[in-house]
């Protein structure tokens, strides 16, 4: 009886062992995992600054619509586009009647009419410059008409920039 009881204890600290065993054997293979993917802890919270950077790039906590402008006038000078006219609208909340939850981004947008003169090929370019821009653009509307010869054209976008609200 005293060995049947001994074996039963044994037994039962024998089980909690082996379960405490492979815990652990699962936790090194998650560091082991870990380390292979990123190397050391240095070199992953570097990546996450750079992600964090990019995406704040993307989406900046105000507006910076004078900042947008500014690079939609440099991208136009660099693909030779002539800008007619930009006008901006005013800042408006997006989606406030329907972002009631707090895991969603609480976001501003502004929409931005552009109008520019130039040739096909340079739009392509100026069009793909905007798109490769760190700022998230969104492109609303296009339209396109003939200046009077095959070269010029006549381009209307209708853009949307975004901040997170503040």
């Amino acid at each position: 009886v005293f060995w049947y009881i001994l074996h039963i204890s044994f037994q039962q600290s024998i089980s909690q062992v082996n379960l405490e065993r492979q815990k652990l054997f699962q936790i090194s293979d998650n560091i082991q995992e870990y380390n292979g993917k990123y190397g050391n802890l240095d070199d992953y919270m570097f990546d996450l600054e750079e992600l964090y950077q990019s995406a704040s790039d993307t989406l900046p906590d105000q507006m910076q619509q004078g900042q947008f402008i500014n690079l939609m006038q440099q991208i136009a000078l660099d693909n030779q586009v002539k800008v007619i006219s930009l006008d901006l609208s005013d800042i408006q909340p997006l989606n406030k009647e329907t972002n009631e939850s707090a895991d969603e981004l609480a976001l501003n947008k502004l929409p931005i009419v552009v109008k520019v003169e130039s040739s096909y090929n340079s739009l392509i370019n100026f069009l793909k410059a905007i798109e490769d821009s760190e700022r998230l653009v969104q492109i609303d509307n296009f339209s396109m008409a003939s200046k009077g010869t095959e070269e010029d054209l006549i381009c209307k976008l209708e853009l949307t920039i975004f901040s997170l609200e503040q």
